[in-house]
């Protein structure tokens, strides 16, 4: 029961560094470690830190060279929708202006 527990927060614990790596990667902002007054507590948490970076980049890597993902560029898919609320807002404002009759 208990080493269930112990694997449950680990894994909890792994999935967060994760995150925060991918946060780090696609925003640049990170925990400013330097703030950490302990040096060892400092040192835990930059290497807790990098074990996320480390898991971040192993599942890039397997997602790079695996055949079920595909790259998109959500910038792209994010303009493409704007435009398309934008034509769609022209459309009906034209519409109402009696611009298309």
């Amino acid at each position: 029961m208990v080493l269930g527990r112990v694997a449950h927060y680990a894994v909890d614990a792994a999935l967060l560094a994760t995150a925060l790596a991918g946060v780090k990667r696609q925003s640049g902002w990170t925990p400013d470690v330097a703030r950490i007054p302990n040096e060892t507590a400092r040192s835990i948490t930059t290497w807790y830190l990098g074990s996320g970076e480390f898991l971040f980049d192993s599942t890039v890597g397997f997602a790079h060279a695996s055949s079920f993902f595909v790259k998109t560029d959500p910038t792209a898919d994010a303009a493409t929708s704007i435009a398309k609320q934008a034509l769609k807002a022209a459309k009906k404002e034209g519409e109402q202006r009696g611009w298309f009759n």
